[in-house]
């Protein structure tokens, strides 16, 4: 299977959150296992490197420097929306084949596809049981037309009062989301849509879907990163500006 550079870094992120900080915005014990140390030196040497990429002013080591692209621009959005799944869904379990967890699928579906729900059909899914499908940043991903239809074939085979939690970017942009969207571009996986709170909001009616929570960097900031920034209160971090958080039921 190709490797997602994407998911890659993002698992960085979480590994080197959960070395380096006595304050967790989340806890992910798996991600320092999941991440091989080859892949972790090489993601943190590129990035330090990258440094004026991300920050022409900054001064400091090599080793300031990865701190400060790690605070400042990869963990806020992938540890904000591990944090913001983990309270829709209570009880989540990371899960990977490469550790001892069971009951876990692994399929290969191309979301931009007619048919990919036919392959989720015939794997383990149940039609007949409440389910909570994180989609996590996917729509990101696929255009506006992509996403669309994803929803209405997925909201189809959902039991009613099951829910989707998902990530989006909105059409307010922010220096951050301007530089994930250039990282993104560069490693083949351009950012396709953005969306505002109506639009989005019209798309979700059409599929049948409500909205249950909906959430913005601010309020996000507050509820997850508030007691990483009273400890660390030299240096705070923020959810990145333009991204919004939405829980949905059928």
């Amino acid at each position: 299977m190709e490797q997602n550079m994407t998911a890659l870094v993002s698992l960085f992120a979480r590994a080197y959150h959960q070395k380096n900080k006595d304050i967790k915005i989340f806890d992910d014990p798996l991600s320092t296992k999941l991440i091989t140390e080859k892949e972790y030196e090489m993601i943190g040497l590129n990035m330090s490197q990258g440094i004026s990429f991300f920050n022409p002013t900054f001064k400091g080591s090599k080793e300031e420097a990865l701190k400060w692209i790690v605070d400042h621009q990869l963990s806020p959005s992938v540890l904000v929306r591990s944090a913001f799944c983990k309270e829709a869904i209570e009880d989540k379990r990371q899960r990977c084949k490469d550790v001892d967890i069971e009951n876990i699928q692994f399929l290969s579906i191309d979301l931009s596809q007619e048919n990919w729900i036919n392959t989720l059909l015939q794997g383990d899914y149940q039609e007949d049981q409440l389910s909570i499908s994180s989609m996590l940043g996917l729509s990101y991903y696929l255009t506006k037309d992509e996403f669309k239809k994803m929803l209405k074939q997925l909201s189809k085979y959902l039991l009613k009062g099951s829910r989707l939690v998902f990530d989006y970017p909105s059409i307010q942009e922010s220096k951050e989301t301007k530089i994930n969207e250039m990282l993104a571009k560069e490693a083949d996986e351009s950012m396709k849509a953005k969306y505002s709170f109506a639009e989005l909001k019209e798309i979700l009616n059409q599929c049948h879907l409500t909205i249950i929570q909906h959430e913005n960097h601010q309020t996000v900031t507050e509820k997850y990163i508030s007691n990483y920034n009273a400890y660390y209160k030299d240096d705070p971090i923020k959810a990145p500006e333009g991204v919004c958080y939405c829980v949905v039921e059928k």
